[in-house]
């Protein structure tokens, strides 16, 4: 992960853009969590300490594997349910035709 932002950072760099920090640390973490989205609590661990040796440790991320698994699963549920409703509001409002 380290090494695939450094080329964001040195274009951000060059481009002087405004609150470049920022811009990366709030692209570091979302590539972070989305890395870890469907991971093993084994992985997740691994992971953090990855991080906690990278290039970017002095961002602060939540350190707890077990937190972070249970978060993921939390929206991951959430996801399929909202596809479930939006499904089925889909099929009220657009029911299959009858083959004749």
């Amino acid at each position: 992960l380290d090494a695939y932002l450094i080329p964001f950072e040195q274009g951000i760099n060059a481009l002087q853009v405004p609150d470049g920090e920022a811009l990366i640390a709030g692209l570091y973490r979302m590539l972070f969590r989305q890395k870890l989205y469907y991971a093993s609590p084994r992985a997740i661990r691994q992971g953090i300490a990855t991080h906690q040796a990278g290039r970017y440790c002095r961002l602060p991320m939540e350190n707890h594997p077990l937190k972070i698994f249970l978060q993921n699963k939390k929206t991951q549920l959430r996801h399929r349910l909202a596809v479930a409703v939006k499904s089925a509001v889909v099929r009220q409002k657009f029911p299959p035709r009858n083959s004749v």
